[in-house]
C-alpha cells in the first residue's frame, strides 16, 4: 500500500536488571545485599541523534529491607553494551541526597 514507510536503523536489547546487578555488586555500600530481591524501574531520559544508538536512562531501585531507594543515571551504547555512570542519587527522609558511600 502507498504511504509512509518505517525504516529501522538499529534494533537493540538491554537487560536493565543485569546491568544494575553488575553495577551494584561492585559497590561497597551494596556488598552483602540480596540482589535477587532488587526492585527497580527505569525510564529513558534521552537518545542521541545517531539513530538512537546511545541513550541516557535513569534507573531507580531498592533492595529491601536494608538499602533506601537509590537511583543512577547511565549513558548506554545499545549496540555494544558499554555504559558510563553519570550520577547517583539516594532518597533520604523524603528528600534526595548524593551520599552513596
Amino acid at each position: 500500500p502507498p504511504g509512509p514507510r518505517l525504516a529501522v536503523a538499529h534494533e537493540a536489547f538491554l537487560h536493565v536488571d543485569v546491568l544494575l546487578r553488575g553495577l551494584l555488586s561492585r559497590r561497597a555500600a551494596w556488598r552483602g545485599a540480596d540482589l535477587r530481591r532488587l526492585d527497580f524501574a527505569h525510564r529513558l531520559v534521552s537518545a542521541d541523534g545517531d539513530g538512537g544508538r546511545r541513550a541516557v536512562l535513569v534507573a531507580t531501585f531498592r533492595c529491601p529491607p536494608a538499602v533506601p531507594p537509590t537511583g543512577v543515571y547511565l549513558r548506554v551504547d545499545l549496540m555494544d553494551g558499554t555504559h558510563a555512570e553519570l550520577g547517583w542519587v539516594r532518597a533520604r527522609g523524603g528528600g534526595v541526597g548524593t551520599d552513596l558511600g
